[in-house]
């Protein structure tokens, strides 16, 4: 597929769920920091506190629901790690049919590839590479290679305490999708408000926001409908709005407190790419080129530069 086909597919999956997506358009471009990132796509601008997108509460890949939708795919007892939980539940999302009537493995399709640095063994790396990962993180070249091995083997750890592949049908599960999804269910997973008890998940469009370069303030917040609803005066009457102007009315679910949004945090010209904060800048202070390697891992760029 083209780049362009397969953002008019990932916007067409959003509609097919009663995802309201108002003027925000996913892109593949150069224009994105990150090659493909968000947009806000109306001629007038956002205003701060305006609402931008909501995401129904059935389309938040969230481990507690995962955990009741596929109770039987997986052995969740063996599994107390927040990472581990979320990977499985990607795992079982893509693999198993969702009572709910989601395609949780067309969504995920679309973000494999586009995660954090894909856990590989250490000899698969040229000295470039290494190199590369040496400068970004402020890190030595033997410090890194070290971190490599490490983290290639806690993937194989990992993989063995969620027992892949699976004994009954692997369902296209294959080892380089398991490495890929490794890289990027961490990446993409958010905790979520007091509506959602601070669970953690991954989220439709939520997912696509970059993170803004250092010169530029982030433009979007993430929050449930139930949080912010005593806060901004006629919201309900807002977002119903929003999902008229999607053309999705007849078909998005009835509003929940558990809904998620996508808020705008400042105001937003026309044109401009939508930035989500991964981690607020104050994190910089203290961070040790340990800490910037397993950051540039995670997201697959260096979040903080090094000065």
């Amino acid at each position: 597929q083209s780049s362009a086909s397969q953002d008019l597919a990932l916007e067409s999956w959003y509609k097919r769920h009663g995802i309201a997506t108002g003027y925000v358009q996913v892109r593949t471009t150069e224009e994105s920091v990150g090659g493909r990132g968000m947009f806000w796509s109306s001629p007038k601008a956002a205003k701060d506190a305006q609402i931008l997108a909501r995401i129904p509460k059935r389309c938040v890949l969230e481990v507690s629901f995962a955990r009741a939708k596929w109770s039987e795919a997986m052995n969740w007892g063996h599994i107390n790690d927040k990472n581990l939980e979320m990977m499985a539940s990607t795992m079982c999302a893509y693999t198993q049919t969702d009572p709910a009537g989601v395609d949780w493995r067309e969504w995920i399709d679309t973000w494999l590839g586009f995660g954090g640095v894909m856990p590989r063994p250490l000899k698969s790396y040229s000295s470039k590479e290494i190199q590369y990962l040496a400068t970004a993180s402020g890190s030595t070249f033997a410090d890194v290679s070290v971190a490599i091995e490490l983290r290639y083997n806690t993937m194989k750890n990992d993989a063995t305490k969620l027992e892949f592949p699976f004994t009954d049908g692997a369902k296209g599960m294959t080892g380089d999708i398991f490495a890929d999804m490794y890289s990027v269910v961490v990446s993409r997973c958010a905790v979520m408000g007091p509506a959602w008890d601070y669970g953690y998940g991954i989220i439709p469009m939520h997912d696509m926001h970059n993170h803004p370069p250092p010169s530029i303030e982030s433009s979007v917040e993430l929050h449930a409908l139930g949080d912010v609803k005593p806060h901004i005066e006629g919201l309900d009457d807002e977002v119903t709005n929003l999902i008229h102007l999607s053309g999705i009315a007849d078909i998005s679910p009835s509003l929940d407190e558990q809904d998620i949004l996508i808020v705008a945090r400042r105001d937003i010209q026309p044109g401009e790419e939508l930035f989500l904060s991964y981690r607020d800048a104050s994190e910089t202070q203290g961070l040790s080129s340990n800490d910037r390697l397993w950051l540039l891992f995670q997201y697959g760029f260096p979040l903080f530069p090094v000065e």
